[in-house]
């Protein structure tokens, strides 16, 4: 069963959105007002294809805009969404690959999704991510660090899937 729900999402994936890696951008707001961006890219399709899926359809579906960095345990930063009733493409259940291993920078859900987490360090754990920053990744140390020291939460007010003619960005990328 999970091996037909795997094959079904990378090839919906691939027809939606073309081959990976895909390039994303996550737009944040601090508590100060100041904006800063942060490039992820989601390039581990063929060892984690269901999950691939969920997160793509969630960015397509706006699920991501408007939530926010709310915890840290100083090895994850947990990104909530502001409405998990929206959740379009929940996982059926939770993939794992050794190919696909969670390294500082790398992407997750947090247990079957939407919630994610960031990856501040390498992680023993069983987990496996399908995405990782490729650039800003400063950013989730000072989200860290903010969310430390002041205790309130950093806005992720857009994350979008970049294209080709995006200035600035492609729809490929550098491969992780």
């Amino acid at each position: 069963m999970q091996s037909s729900i795997q094959n079904q999402s990378r090839v919906k994936c691939e027809a939606r959105y073309g081959s990976d890696p895909y390039a994303l951008e996550f737009s944040m707001r601090f508590p100060s007002g100041e904006h800063r961006n942060m490039m992820v890219q989601i390039a581990n399709m063929d060892a984690l294809p269901h999950s691939a899926w969920a997160f793509m359809e969630s960015v397509e579906d706006g699920l991501y805009n408007n939530g926010s960095f709310v915890a840290s345990n100083g090895n994850v930063l947990e990104i909530a969404v502001s409405d998990p009733s929206n959740a379009a493409a929940a996982l059926f259940f939770a993939e794992t690959s050794k190919q696909a291993p969670c390294r500082r920078g790398s992407i997750n859900f947090r247990e079957n999704g939407p919630a994610l987490q960031l990856h501040l360090r390498d992680s023993s754990d069983e987990d496996s991510c399908f995405g990782k920053v490729v650039s800003g990744l400063e950013l989730a140390e000072d989200i860290e660090a903010w969310l430390s020291n002041e205790g309130r939460h950093v806005d992720l007010m857009e994350v979008r899937r970049l294209r080709e003619d995006d200035e600035g960005g492609s729809q490929g990328g550098d491969e992780l």
